[in-house]
């Protein structure tokens, strides 16, 4: 069956126990966190539930101080089943924000990760052969991650869930100059199997829009 989905909004709060407490009773009902949104000055957690009888769990990690304990952090949940979702900042009701590394784990089925980083690329094309490199071996670009306060250490992340096979490919195109431009793109892209993932930028090359596929892709009405 085609997928649909359910959306549903809960309060946010400024305790990291409380909000982890929410998305577990959320969780257990199929309900996964999508981000935060505000309205009309009122911040809301987002929540999506696909058609499918996943449930899910959320925990939380002190987040790791620099790169290499973030890659044995990421894999030692990834080795029980939690994927990372990325870090989450609360405000402690003081104004200091209280950051930490969420996790989410499909308890109905759940799957095993690993992680590995890759050094930051220069340009769009250097992301892309690194990316088709690392999707070749089935894992996934899933962006770029940076320790430190004074000097910062950037890294790219990538992600293998080890209960699939597949392989990934990657495009970057120029970005598009107006919405109609953008839109043809993204039409033309999706046609081909390739999913927008985001526009990626650098400090010597132009900014350009990054595109994702499982394997294999369409090339003039042909599978690759």
């Amino acid at each position: 069956l085609p997928t649909t989905y359910q959306y549903q909004t809960v309060p946010t709060t400024n305790s990291t126990a409380v909000f982890v407490t929410q998305l577990n009773a959320q969780a257990a009902l199929g309900y996964r966190y999508f981000g935060d949104q505000i309205y009309a000055g009122v911040i809301a957690s987002v929540l999506v539930k696909e058609n499918t009888s996943a449930t899910y769990h959320y925990k939380t990690r002190v987040p790791a101080s620099d790169a290499s304990a973030f890659i044995t952090l990421v894999n030692s949940e990834g080795a029980l089943g939690y994927q990372y979702q990325g870090d989450i900042g609360l405000d402690d009701g003081t104004g200091n924000f209280v950051f930490s590394s969420l996790f989410s784990r499909n308890t109905s089925a759940p799957t095993p990760y690993t992680y590995e980083s890759a050094p930051t690329s220069t340009s769009a094309a250097a992301l892309v052969t690194q990316a088709n490199a690392q999707g070749a071996r089935q894992f996934i670009y899933r962006g770029g991650i940076a320790f430190g306060t004074v000097v910062f250490v950037t890294l790219s992340l990538y992600e293998k869930d080890n209960a699939r096979g597949d392989t990934f490919r990657y495009e970057q195109l120029p970005r598009s100059a107006t919405a109609a431009s953008f839109l043809s793109q993204l039409n033309a892209q999706g046609a081909r199997r390739f999913r927008y993932f985001g526009d990626v930028g650098f400090k010597v090359s132009p900014t350009a829009s990054l595109y994702a596929s499982v394997a294999p892709i369409l090339v003039s009405g042909f599978e690759e």
